[in-house]
């Protein structure tokens, strides 16, 4: 009986504790404490569900071979060395034992939760054009598939589809836009594109986007003899069935960072502008890729065009501005009003990441992290200049803001660790190994650091672990 009532109030105890964790709204020491009281017969979708709400995409959940509870005790013990100011530990892998000198990476798209794949060529030796493909388990290297024939080239990645050009068809100037499903490499559609004509005064354009479910397969034709253009865009999913096809006649149709998700909804906006004298008219119009209706549309006032005032989208947002950047007017891509602090915001960052809440982190030459309306909070003194300083910079658990800068021709790079309010937590010194560096977030919650002129992927652990 004593036993059984100092389990009982051995659990009171831990229950009061995680309550107290909690109230303070640090999650990640509630769920340490609660170490003893977790079952291995919790579901994996538990898991996965905690897992999402870190940033995980789900592809990348499930292609693990590692347990999902231990997955997420690292990422917490992780979250909680950061907060108390542990020094990060790190550890060099070395591919080019298991892989020889022939692999590349290849990067999802928007991907820093997940692993690059890495595709092992046939050596120079040996003429094929077989490839076998690769995935980054935690520190496990995972040969997925072997002796591909005909990997496409200028691939995108997105979940678990992969779009790219096949070359192997034998038309250098036309080569079908393929889809392949990532979970058995099976061909899920081939896009083809027959050259409207051979007469010389004809030429065209074509370019391919992978955004959430969506492939968009973009034709531009040029009739420079009569003064004509046609720019077709046509919507497909990842599924292989075509949503519809979007025509903007006489007129250079394009989309410049194109995509915006607003509530569950996914958007496409296409800016429609003159290529010749004769046509003054440029209109912006966003389409519901879902339900492929036209949304919104606006047309350029003459006193703008008079001003030479042009139009550009980034991060969901239309500005109106001149050639010094001066921006006149912005909205939304689908038409609802945006607050100056926020335009301003988007307008100057060329890189972002944003928080759960909506904060976000912004970089364009500073650091800045801005609240959800577009206040500054904090401007960090880690700056970028091209051929002096470099840095990159990311969120870790949609709980901590990291960023690696290091000087033009130093040997070391520091890495420091802030919380979203900008207190410096913690720090460690890098060895610089290249001029470009790319970076994902493991699934045990580890910091990975890919630099393009090193045989290594250099691992960081934040518990402070070697």
């Amino acid at each position: 009986m004593a036993n059984s009532a100092d389990r009982v109030f051995h659990t009171l105890e831990l229950a009061q504790q995680i309550v107290f964790e909690l109230e303070l709204k640090d999650f990640f020491r509630a769920l340490l404490i609660t170490k003893g009281l977790w079952e291995s017969r919790i579901p994996n979708h538990v898991w996965e569900e905690h897992l999402m709400r870190l940033g995980y995409p789900l592809h990348t959940i499930r292609q693990t071979r590692h347990s999902l509870k231990s997955c997420y005790m690292s990422i917490s013990q992780a979250a909680d060395a950061i907060s108390h100011g542990v020094r990060p530990g790190s550890n060099l892998v070395r591919l080019e034992d298991e892989l020889g000198g022939n692999h590349r990476y290849e990067y999802h798209y928007d991907g820093d939760m997940a692993a690059p794949l890495i595709i092992q060529s046939t050596p120079p030796d040996k003429v094929s054009d077989k490839c076998n493909i690769f995935a980054i388990d935690v520190e496990d290297l995972r040969l997925i598939f072997t002796d591909v024939e005909n990997f496409p080239r200028s691939v995108v990645i997105n979940g678990t589809s992969l779009l790219g050009l096949d070359h192997s068809a034998g038309d250098i100037y036309t080569p079908p836009v393929v889809l392949y499903n990532l979970d058995d490499w099976s061909l899920v559609n081939k896009f083809t594109i027959t050259r409207p004509s051979n007469d010389e005064n004809m030429s065209w354009l074509r370019d391919y986007q992978l955004y959430n479910n969506f492939i968009v397969v973009t034709s531009v034709i040029f009739n420079r003899a009569e003064d004509l253009i046609q720019t077709s865009f046509d919507i497909w999913d990842v599924e292989g069935t075509k949503h519809g096809g979007i025509i903007v006649p006489d007129e250079q149709g394009f989309a410049g960072d194109p995509f915006h998700s607003n509530d569950g909804r996914h958007y496409l906006t296409i800016l429609s502008q003159p290529l010749f004298e004769n046509r003054l008219q440029t209109t912006i119009q966003t389409w519901d890729l879902e339900r492929m209706e036209l949304t919104y549309t606006y047309t350029i006032s003459q006193e703008d065009m008079d001003k030479d005032h042009c139009c550009h989208t980034t991060n969901g947002i239309v500005y109106i501005c001149d050639d010094s950047e001066k921006v006149s007017e912005y909205w939304a891509v689908d038409g609802r009003p945006i607050s100056r602090k926020v335009a301003e915001m988007e307008f100057n960052s060329d890189h972002s990441r944003k928080f759960s809440d909506g904060s976000r982190i912004v970089w364009e030459k500073w650091l800045t992290l801005y609240t959800k309306e577009g206040d500054v909070v904090q401007r960090f003194k880690v700056k970028q200049v091209l051929g002096q300083y470099y840095f990159e910079a990311g969120i870790l658990f949609d709980r901590f803001i990291f960023c690696i800068s290091w000087r033009e021709k130093s040997k070391y790079a520091a890495l420091m660790v802030y919380s979203k309010t900008g207190e410096k937590l913690t720090r460690t010194r890098l060895d610089v190994r290249g001029r470009c560096l790319r970076w994902f977030v493991d699934i045990a919650g580890r910091l990975v650091l890919i630099w393009d002129r090193s045989p290594y992927m250099e691992i960081i652990d934040f518990r402070g672990l070697l």
